[in-house]
């Protein structure tokens, strides 16, 4: 999949396009790509996926935008997977956000010659919010193209957000998450040097630092699972998030124990997972009550994994 920035760089020919911010790519944006991914195999069409830069709100109204549930890479290799040939990242400035939208409209079907344009139900864009599905609806006759409009996924009658991601995973809840992801919630970063003290504990960590602005649940120990990035397998793993409270030295981070791993992680970017919460994060006596948790904390991830 090629990753452009901007919809006027696209230099192929005619499209089936899913329009949307897609933040955390959860079960209804799947739904609502698939759909186009579907429609391009059809009609032998390129399926692409146009979509901002950073957040709307980010630009808009810091003050409230939300904590991001992946980043642009995660996005590309997720949709990459779901079988995109080409994602966009439209610049998002108060300009952008200012334009007419049906200039917006006419914008993307000069740049992408869409065939088929894909939306939610409850798609917005343009100045002050007024473009939606009735307006793409109205234009798509003069415009050329055919409308998909898709409705929500919905689970115990509650439709599937990107807001109710968010809240899952606040709330620990990792199964609920996953759920509504159709995946466990993971994030991409680099392995940095950390304290040691895991290694001089018997248990040596992968240590990551916490992603600004990412949404994380709960801080404490988890079930995880951790890819080297270029590799295709995931191996299981032990997850630490917070302060280390018992050995209190720097800042929060992540730690990550790989079950039966002996390489060198350092420098290199991994895929780490989150797959089911152990406890929360709290100070041990010693340090031998913590190696002694640690343990146990192995046993339980072994536990998980085993057929």
């Amino acid at each position: 999949m090629i990753t452009l920035g901007s919809e006027q760089e696209w230099r192929g020919g005619k499209t089936a396009v899913a329009l949307g911010t897609f933040d955390g790519v959860h079960r209804g944006h799947q739904r609502l790509i698939q759909r186009a991914v579907e429609a391009a195999h059809r009609q032998g069409l390129s399926a692409v996926v146009s979509t901002f830069d950073v957040h709307p709100l980010s630009v808009l109204c810091p003050e409230k935008a939300p904590l991001l549930l992946n980043d642009n890479l995660q996005k590309s290799e997720i949709m990459a997977r779901m079988g995109v040939d080409a994602l966009i990242y439209n610049r998002f400035t108060r300009e952008f956000a200012a334009s007419p939208p049906e200039a917006y409209i006419e914008r993307m079907v000069r740049a992408l010659h869409p065939a088929y344009v894909v939306a939610g139900y409850n798609y917005s864009f343009g100045a002050k919010g007024a473009g939606n599905a009735a307006l793409l609806e109205k234009m798509q006759e003069q415009m050329g193209y055919r409308l998909l409009i898709t409705e929500p996924v919905r689970i115990g009658g509650r439709p599937v957000s990107s807001t109710w991601v968010r809240e899952s995973l606040a709330q620990g809840d990792l199964r609920q998450t996953e759920e509504l992801l159709g995946r466990p919630y993971d994030l991409l970063g680099q392995v940095i040097d950390g304290k040691h003290m895991g290694r001089k504990l018997g248990f040596p960590t992968a240590n990551l630092r916490l992603p600004q602005g990412r949404a994380l649940p709960l801080n404490g120990v988890y079930v995880a699972e951790l890819k080297i990035e270029g590799q295709n397998e995931f191996l299981p793993a032990v997850l630490n998030q917070g302060r280390h409270p018992t050995l209190p030295q720097g800042g929060a981070t992540i730690e990550v124990h790989v079950l039966n791993y002996h390489g060198n992680l350092y420098g290199r970017r991994v895929w780490v997972r989150y797959r089911k919460f152990l406890r929360p994060e709290r100070a041990f006596d010693s340090v031998q009550a913590l190696s002694a948790q640690l343990e146990r904390d192995k046993q339980a991830a072994q536990a998980f994994f085993e057929p």
